[in-house]
């Protein structure tokens, strides 16, 4: 990761608006934020300390294929950074989330390294993790963790200008935009991709009645 890179994950990863709502909020206090839907459910799942907004993951200058979702989802125990961490330890963790991921690989990401690997027939034979961390980058259109994607519409108007910005910065050729929230956030010009982009809009891989082969037909029309 170079300094640009880094200068930008830390930004969006520090955003102060999000703290500045958990921390009213936590203290019973009232909260007009935009961001305040989205926080909240962070406390109502048993939160204590905030969990930053997530940049990306994975290698921004480096890999072929951006995935553009909705937000992340949170897992209450997770090994998250908050506040306390330092920029250095923030930026190794999204740069290396896929290898470093304590967890294992979930069902969403074995799905999408799938995905991956019918654009990318060069790593064909590697595991999840391996095309992940290999060809994959993932960022979100709100960067604020919450489930169900809480909260989102509220704060979306505050948020995509960081995706454009990461955008700038992806030096790959594809974009997939993956479920209905983002799809709709892109078909409605909440964000714009580049032309230089082969842009591809599918269904999120929980998304019921498709299968992988009408799936793969449907991506790869669309990219060409």
């Amino acid at each position: 990761m170079n300094k640009t890179e880094k200068d930008l994950l830390i930004k969006i990863a520090r955003n102060s608006e999000p703290q500045t709502a958990f921390d009213l909020l936590k203290k019973g206090k009232a909260c007009d934020s935009e961001y305040a839907e989205i926080v909240q459910n962070q406390i109502d799942l048993g939160v204590k300390k905030m969990h930053l907004p997530e940049p990306w993951n994975g290698h921004l200058g480096k890999a072929k294929i951006m995935i553009i979702s909705s937000n992340p989802s949170i897992g209450v125990d997770e090994d998250f950074p908050t506040a306390g961490w330092s920029d250095d330890e923030i930026a190794d963790f999204f740069d290396n989330r896929f290898k470093n991921n304590s967890n294992g690989v979930s069902m969403y990401w074995k799905s999408i390294a799938k995905y991956a690997g019918w654009i990318c027939p060069e790593v064909a034979g590697l595991d999840a993790v391996e095309i992940l961390d290999k060809v994959v980058v993932s960022t979100e259109v709100v960067h604020c963790k919450s489930r169900s994607e809480i909260g989102v519409n509220a704060c979306v108007e505050k948020e995509v200008h960081f995706l454009n910005e990461i955008v700038k910065k992806f030096s790959g050729e594809i974009v997939l935009i993956v479920g209905k929230v983002a799809q709709n956030f892109y078909e409605n010009g909440m964000f714009s991709i580049p032309d230089r982009f082969k842009v591809a809009v599918i269904p999120h891989p929980n998304a019921h009645g498709v299968t992988d082969e009408e799936r793969r037909n449907g991506m790869m029309e669309q990219l060409g």
